[in-house]
């Protein structure tokens, strides 16, 4: 993620000064996750696992109370796309300078922008297909005058395996992977141990989850931080996050140790 900037206006900010103190420390941890068009994922969970990481006791509750306080004071704005909530900063641009990247990371906020989008990249798709086509036919050799010598040299079988294999990539296979590796980022700052990243990102891809299994993942993990066994020993009991993964530990029930105060547990 690139350097952002804090400019000097951040000390003579009405909106900024309208804002509790966790809602300006909140503000400053999003902007170093937001990508170069100043949006980011939104979900109260992933922005305490993002934000937060080494903060357990943290509720979500109050992630998102500053979150609409925020929004309150026009310093973000959220925004719905499917079963996804993602926010972007009302003056990025003004604050961090034009883009460095062509495309953002993130959906566009509006729909019919979003829309006319995918109707461009459609067309083009189209279009590139009916030039590929001709061009196949314009280059497809006579089978009648070719011999069966030069179809069958190495260098044609070559040629004729890279275009199959082009042909046959699912367009939005890099996509679906770079959302995947997103999300195992998020899964891998909220787990409590840091072992073996390259297995644990193996498992994620393999496993593919969806929003709501991502958000259960996430949710699991936080009751489990606070369970007798992760907390044990200093979290040696805490398993690595690709066999955590495997065994599908957010089915697991993690007994969680009773209030110190001797209080009735809710």
């Amino acid at each position: 993620m690139p350097n952002r900037w804090i400019r000097e206006s951040a000390r003579t900010s009405k909106n900024l000064s309208e804002v509790a103190d966790f809602s300006e420390r909140l503000m400053w941890r999003v902007v170093t996750t937001a990508d170069d068009f100043g949006r980011f994922l939104a979900c109260p969970a992933i922005v305490k696992a993002t934000c937060f990481p080494l903060m357990d006791t943290m509720k979500v509750g109050k992630v998102e109370q500053a979150l609409q306080e925020l929004v309150d004071n026009q310093l973000i704005v959220l925004y719905q796309v499917g079963d996804r909530r993602y926010g972007y900063f009302s003056k990025w641009i003004e604050h961090q300078g034009d883009p460095r990247s062509k495309k953002s990371k993130y959906p566009d906020p509006c729909p019919s922008f979003c829309e006319q989008m995918q109707t461009t990249a459609n067309s083009c798709e189209q279009m590139f297909t009916d030039v590929s086509s001709k061009q196949h036919t314009r280059s497809a050799p006579d089978t009648d005058t070719v011999s069966s010598s030069s179809l069958k040299s190495p260098k044609s079988l070559k040629s004729l395996k890279r275009v199959k294999t082009k042909t046959q990539t699912p367009p939005h296979l890099h996509d679906l992977l770079s959302g995947q590796r997103v999300n195992f980022n998020i899964f891998w700052a909220a787990f409590p141990k840091k072992r073996n990243k390259g297995d644990a990102e193996r498992v994620w891809i393999k496993l593919k989850p969806d929003e709501v299994l991502f958000l259960r993942i996430l949710d699991k993990i936080e009751i489990a931080k606070q369970s007798t066994d992760w907390k044990k020993k200093s979290g040696q009991f805490v398993p690595y996050p690709a066999s955590w993964l495997s065994a599908r530990g957010w089915e697991d029930e993690y007994p969680v140790p009773p209030p110190r105060n001797g209080g009735l547990q809710l």
